[in-house]
């Protein structure tokens, strides 16, 4: 449109001009008149106003095309940015997914691994609980209950389906046995009601433990006295005079009631037999 505009008033000018020429020597207008130079003169003016009025315009429309096609320009770099940029986000999640797949399958191993080991230690710990359970019934007294019941506990765990079940009970047996081991090497003394074989009689005493090879008590009045028996009994009465001068002896070194010397006590054997 504006191109045409140009043309138009490109041929009024020419026109223009061709009338001004005419008007050099006599002659007419168009409309066969004879033109005046005043008239002419406004022609000239009005075309050259036009053009300069078609000048600004295109001006205005050159710089509108240049902002928007800067604008468009920008428009491109911050695409083409954002897509750089969801291309960098792509490969660091792709990045991320492999580092995370490769942590599956080596959790994956390691979890095989691990059940396997679980598998061997539940198979290997049943025989150790087995003796330790015999070993503890035919013990002494200390923390018997207690004890069969943490390795029943644990024996039957071993029987899971579930591989961390298993390993819960390969962990009682090793607690347990770590705690046994402890006491193993001590010697202790307290005071506790004791049980008498008839399990009527609740005699408050004072109970020496030597290790896990000997126990003892001493009634607070001193005339009731008894040692670990075998077998899975209790307690055993002994009414040996120089036995229980021993007994008597070492309770009152453990409680440091007097000083301390070599002595020796009987171990409790199959059956109560030391």
């Amino acid at each position: 449109m504006l191109r045409t505009r140009l043309k138009i008033i490109a041929i009024g000018v020419t026109g223009a001009l061709a009338a001004g020429a005419a008007a050099q020597s006599p002659g007419t207008d168009a409309g066969g008149a004879e033109a005046s130079p005043e008239a002419l003169a406004k022609r000239i003016e009005r075309t050259l106003e036009e053009l300069r009025s078609v000048r600004s315009e295109r001006r205005a429309a050159r710089e509108e095309h240049e902002q928007r096609r800067s604008g468009l320009e920008r428009q491109i770099r911050r695409l083409e940015a954002d897509r750089a940029a969801a291309r960098r986000r792509r490969d660091e999640a792709r990045r991320r997914l492999e580092k995370r797949e490769k942590s599956l399958a080596a959790a994956r191993e390691r979890r095989a691994a691990a059940r396997a080991f679980l598998d061997e230690a539940a198979k290997a710990a049943a025989g150790p609980i087995d003796a330790a359970r015999a070993r503890l019934e035919a013990g002494i007294p200390w923390k018997r209950a207690a004890g069969l019941e943490r390795l029943g506990s644990a024996r039957e765990a071993l029987g899971a389906e579930a591989p961390g079940e298993r390993g819960q009970g390969v962990e009682r047996f090793l607690d347990w046995a770590r705690t046994r081991l402890a006491k193993a090497a001590s010697i202790e003394t307290f005071h506790e009601p004791v049980v008498l074989a008839d399990g009527d009689r609740r005699v408050p005493a004072h109970q020496l433990r030597i290790g896990l090879l000997q126990q003892a008590f001493v009634s607070e009045d001193g005339e009731t006295i008894g040692i670990a028996a075998g077998g899975g009994k209790r307690w055993r009465l002994v009414a040996d005079p120089a036995l229980r001068r021993t007994i008597r002896r070492a309770s009152a070194m453990a409680r440091q009631k007097t000083a301390p010397s070599v002595i020796a006590l009987p171990l409790p054997g199959p059956e109560g037999r030391e």
